[in-house]
């Protein structure tokens, strides 16, 4: 299973930062507003349910955030969005916390039912699982260091 997290930091866009420079001059605006301002970049897909009518604009929005060549933070709520006072952005900052710490929380809980539960455990052509003192492991180890210094 490949992962897919890009931890690079990337670079913005010249539509995110038109709409940087959109919230440079706006203190408030709602989707329809930024989708006015900037037409050949945004527009509004009016759907039925609690759905995003711009997926885009959170996109860039979040992008905007997340962005280091960036000074402001743009919050979101009820469908507008302003740029943050210190309070805002350090509640923000807040909500990002509790939600990494949840996520991590999650994972320390899988991986200690994973070797509880004996997943993830090598397992030897005997059947038994593969540990610390046995020669499957030493062989593996072996190998694995023989194909590295190749590369080397």
């Amino acid at each position: 299973m490949k992962d897919n997290y890009n931890l690079t930091p990337q670079k913005l866009n010249p539509r995110q930062w038109k709409l940087h420079d959109f919230f440079e001059t706006h203190e408030q605006a709602n989707v329809q507003d930024v989708c006015n301002a900037l037409p050949e970049y945004y527009s509004v897909h009016i759907t039925d349910g609690n759905y995003s009518n711009c997926p885009k604009l959170y996109e860039d929005i979040n992008t905007l955030n997340e962005s280091s060549q960036t000074d402001k933070i743009i919050v979101i709520k009820n469908n507008c969005f302003f740029r943050g006072t210190k309070e805002e952005a350090e509640a923000y900052r807040n909500k990002l916390k509790i939600k990494a710490l949840k996520a991590f929380k999650k994972y320390w809980n899988v991986d200690k039912k994973i070797k509880a539960d004996g997943q993830g455990k090598l397992i030897g052509n005997n059947g038994d699982p593969i540990t610390e003192d046995s020669s499957a492991r030493e062989f593996i180890e072996t190998f694995v260091r023989e194909s590295n210094h190749g590369e080397e």
